[in-house]
């Protein structure tokens, strides 16, 4: 490495990030396809193993750890056995999980994606985005961006889950203002104004 990305490496170990946002389970199944399904033009996946990761804001909040930046969660999970996964590989990446909110009634997203090979032949998703989109999750997400401890740096991450409601961004944008520190956001498409207050929209 240059003496530059050293230097920024170096410093990244003193940063701590608040990540917001939707959070998913991802997962792949992966094979090998040897023959077409009798039943439909279709290709049959002979499986040979599994595997999961974080999605979603999920996934930055592991790519920042990659970096050694400290990193707290604030999102909505549900009750469920992905749920359970998500938590698991958040502990393993060293992930504070203080601020994962978990409903009863919430569906966590799962993303399962069919590899043959490196070839993805298709993908099975689980979700609820109307059972996330919630005041009473909101208010949840609400209360526990109130108990959060000042961050160096607010990124958001919005993939149009009903986890950012308006209300939600709203209030990510007034503390962020009251901590006195920068907001990066990945927007989900739709009008940018709803992000108005960030430093910087990808």
């Amino acid at each position: 490495m240059t003496p530059l990305a050293d230097r920024l490496l170096a410093a990244a170990t003193s940063v701590r990030a608040l990540v917001v946002g939707d959070v998913m389970l991802d997962e792949y199944l992966l094979g090998r396809v040897d023959r077409q399904s009798p039943e439909a033009p279709v290709p049959v996946l002979r499986a040979e193993a599994t595997t999961h990761g974080l999605g979603g804001a999920g996934n930055v909040a592991h790519q920042l750890r990659a970096f050694h930046v400290a990193v707290d969660l604030l999102a909505i999970i549900g009750t469920d056995a992905a749920g359970d996964s998500i938590v698991e590989a958040c502990e393993q990446a060293g992930i504070a999980t203080t601020h994962l909110h978990r409903g009863d009634q919430i569906t966590t997203t799962r993303k399962q994606r069919l590899m043959a090979g490196h070839r993805q032949i298709a993908r099975v998703d689980w979700e609820d985005p109307a059972a996330t989109d919630q005041h009473e999750h909101g208010a949840a997400m609400i209360e526990a961006l109130a108990q959060v401890a000042r961050p160096d740096v607010v990124v958001v991450s919005d993939y149009g889950k009903g986890v950012l409601r308006s209300e939600v961004l709203a209030a990510i944008g007034q503390r962020a203002r009251s901590w006195g520190v920068p907001v990066l956001v990945d927007p989900t498409p739709g009008p940018l104004g709803r992000y108005q207050w960030a430093t910087l929209i990808k």
